[in-house]
């Protein structure tokens, strides 16, 4: 026999008896532990962190919303302008109209668990929009996101108000959305290092 193939037998065996002593050694442990209790010791978390990057655009000047504002047909601001003016002249309906579909269903379910009207909206929109201006300031991006703020100032130009609004485009057509609504990105784009937590639940 030659001495390559004494030396591959010899460490055959070997191998196959260091399996056998862990596989009996292992037994043995499973043996011992059998009366082994797990006891609650501390509860922790593991935080995973995620970046959006987001590209924030300014209106230069801010774009005042008006009737008589030009903005260009087929654009996410004009959708804005014109869902504003709706609100300005307390028509829900077409206020409504510039909503996509899940988002009108959303807006109509809330309005019945809080029992909100028509005549709830107008009033609240007339309080909120008379005698003041309202301009287009920010656009926000985040990969498929956009979002546009809008503010509304009083004459004097102090800031009353302002709010991001998410939209989406449809069959070459734009609509707000509330699909953004509880997103890092829509809650955080104007807050200095902004961080949002949720408990994971498996």
């Amino acid at each position: 026999m030659r001495m390559k193939e004494i030396l591959e037998m010899s460490f055959t065996r070997n191998i196959f008896f260091a399996m056998t002593l862990m596989i009996l050694y292992g037994s043995s442990v499973l043996a011992d532990d059998a009366n082994s209790k797990l006891t609650l010791s501390r509860v922790g978390s593991v935080i995973e962190e995620r970046v959006y990057p987001i590209y924030v655009y300014d209106y230069q000047p801010k774009l005042e919303v008006n009737v008589k504002t030009k903005i260009s047909s087929d654009t996410p601001e004009l959708v804005v302008a014109q869902w504003i003016e709706a609100m300005r002249s307390g028509n829900y309906a077409a206020a409504l109209s510039f909503w996509d579909e899940q988002s009108k269903a959303m807006i109509e379910k809330r309005n019945k668990e809080l029992k909100k009207t028509i005549d709830s909206w107008q009033a609240a929109w007339l309080k909120l929009y008379k005698g003041r201006n309202i301009y287009l300031a920010h656009q926000i991006k985040h990969g498929s996101i956009l979002l546009i703020e809008y503010e509304i100032r009083e004459p004097d130009d102090r800031l009353v108000t302002g709010e991001a609004v998410g939209l989406v485009k449809e069959k070459d057509k734009w609509f707000l959305t509330l699909k953004y609504a509880d997103h890092p990105v829509i809650q955080g784009w104007n807050k200095k290092d902004f961080r949002v937590r949720r408990l994971i639940k498996d």
